[in-house]
């Protein structure tokens, strides 16, 4: 089964996509048949987003530091792709 265009829009926009029936029947001359009850549920998960803070090398010495200096680099990702980066 594959989802059309119209089902994608109904999912993405945070829809559920109505129950369905799936019928399967022997195409050759036999008389069996099974039917299923489908529900599509989409549950959304968020997945977490994973930070790495990595120290540069100092040397750090105090009293000599100034404003602007880089103490840690920062990279993030999420699978989702619904995070956005602060600098604080």
């Amino acid at each position: 089964m594959t989802l059309t265009a119209a089902g994608a829009a109904v999912v993405n926009g945070g829809g559920n996509l109505p129950d369905f029936t799936v019928t399967a029947a022997s195409t050759t001359g036999q008389t069996s048949s099974a039917t299923a009850n489908v529900n599509p549920a989409d549950t959304d998960t968020n997945e977490p987003l994973t930070l790495t803070v990595t120290p540069v090398d100092g040397p750090f010495v105090e009293d000599s530091t100034n404003a602007g200096d880089t103490v840690a680099t920062s990279t993030a990702n999420d699978p989702d792709g619904g995070y956005h980066l602060h600098n604080r």
